[in-house]
């Protein structure tokens, strides 16, 4: 297939992915509301107090819908970069330093992680160091895959290595790493590629980021791209595919939304595929203290955005791995709710610069019931709901869907199966959404009821 060819139909699927949802529930919303007179039965009055809830996904939607329509699908822009990264070769003035930090218990998804990124950052002559922070000593166990090479640095994590403001877990083995390098003033050309342990380097990622630090304002700015999750055992429990599918919908939707548009970390920011400027990092460092460590990614993120930090998209995508269990996908949705919930109360920052955040958090804990409301609607064979509110629930219902098959498209494109699997994995993710949906409604209810205080690993 041509490159002009492969652009169109990309564009195709990927716009499809976006519209099916919607229309299937604008469909479904209005055909099971009958237009009867308000208030006709009990039913009726509560339904009407429900259906609120449909509304769930009011900055949600919108914000994603936006970035899906001006930016469109990333296939063309990464390709393009590619072709220049090929043509100009990488920079070598400018060092990439990659930064895994992994408690040091799974070490197949380390050593899998890693020996993929040697071979990308390898065959595109990148200039790169690689640094494995542990709390557990885990060199031994890579002497295949780093072949003496110099360029592989393992940072052990000392047992009673404490900070000024008693940083814990990722963040304090982060802030430990940053205090080991040997580079002890800000170096403009340096730049730090924050990845979890499963995280997998593409040559989009690479082609992005070559393209993010030719900016001469990089040196100040930090930058995100997407995640796709289809590393590793992709669709083997597919309950869990359709669930984390939501989060490459995301990245693409709302994320790209608020770095790309608007330049600050609005929602907050993930962990992993998160390139900081050394100058930037060395300003803030990770020292966050107790209540900054159950999700440090995003409490840096605003407090460099609050101290004048800029924010933007990086093109390109990285691989990781879903978690194994439903049981760990809790663990961690509780460790991102309980985190953000003390970033969104914490009087440090300023409430102008957490607000989005804490409005962003309380839709996010009714959002899941748009669909659980749907359902019951549909039970019952329809209630009193005004048509024109009728179709906008429709619509936000719907558009919180697309953020699902959109991820499904964009995880399922690349993969080395056949169209007919495709087909079949991208139908079933969309007919589990509101199971998925279910799901992280516990998760949610859980986080709530017992909010989590330390820092869970979860196996991938």
């Amino acid at each position: 297939m041509s490159h002009k060819k492969s652009i169109l139909k990309d564009a195709f699927l990927f716009s499809f992915a976006i519209i099916l949802p919607v229309v299937v529930y604008v469909i479904i919303t209005y055909y099971f509301v009958n237009r009867i007179n308000l208030f006709d039965s009990f039913v009726d009055v509560i339904m009407m107090f429900f259906k609120l809830f449909w509304f769930g996904g009011i900055i949600l939607v919108p914000t994603s819908f936006f970035a899906f329509i001006k930016y469109r699908s990333p296939f063309s822009a990464n390709q393009k970069n590619i072709e220049i990264l090929e043509k100009e070769g990488w920079d070598r003035t400018k060092l990439l330093n990659i930064v895994y930090v992994s408690k040091g218990v799974n070490i197949k998804s380390v050593r899998r992680s890693v020996r993929q990124t040697l071979a990308i950052l390898n065959k595109n002559l990148v200039t790169y160091n690689i640094e494995i922070v542990t709390d557990l000593p885990v060199e031994d166990y890579f002497e295949n895959e780093i072949s003496d090479n110099s360029h592989v640095q393992f940072i052990l994590v000392p047992d009673n290595y404490t900070t000024q403001n008693n940083a814990l877990y990722k963040a304090r083995a982060l802030h430990y790493a940053l205090e080991k390098r040997n580079l002890t003033n800000p170096q403009r050309d340096v730049y730090h590629l924050h990845l979890d342990e499963e995280s997998q380097i593409t040559v989009e990622a690479i082609a992005g980021i070559h393209k993010f630090i030719k900016d001469p304002k990089s040196h100040e700015t930090v930058g995100q791209g997407e995640i796709k999750y289809n590393a590793h055992n992709y669709g083997k429990n597919i309950l869990i595919t359709a669930i984390d599918s939501i989060r490459t919908g995301d990245d693409l939707g709302r994320f790209r939304f608020q770095l790309k548009y608007i330049h600050k970390p609005l929602f907050g920011l993930h962990g992993s595929f998160l390139l900081i400027p050394d100058g930037v990092e060395k300003d803030f460092g990770f020292d966050l203290g107790g209540r900054g460590s159950i999700t440090e990614d995003a409490y840096f993120a605003l407090l460099a955005s609050e101290r004048g930090v800029k924010f933007d998209w990086v093109d390109g995508f990285i691989r990781e791995q879903s978690p194994f269990t439903l049981s760990d996908i809790l663990k961690q949705r509780k460790r991102w709710i309980s985190g953000l919930e003390m970033l969104a109360e914490d009087p440090i920052i300023s409430l102008k610069t957490r607000l989005p955040l804490r409005i962003n958090l309380i839709l996010w804990e009714i959002t899941w019931l748009s669909i659980l409301i749907t359902l019951i609607n549909m039970a019952i064979g329809g209630s009193y709901y005004p048509a024109w509110l009728s179709y906008t629930a429709g619509f936000l219902t719907g558009g919180y869907i697309s953020l699902y098959t959109v991820g499904a498209y964009r995880n399922l494109m690349d993969l080395n199966f056949s169209a007919i699997k495709k087909v079949y994995y991208f139908c079933l993710i969309f007919l589990l959404v509101p199971v998925a949906a279910f799901v992280e409604a516990i998760a949610v209810i859980y986080a709530l009821l017992f909010p989590m205080t330390t820092f869970e690993i979860v196996k991938k």
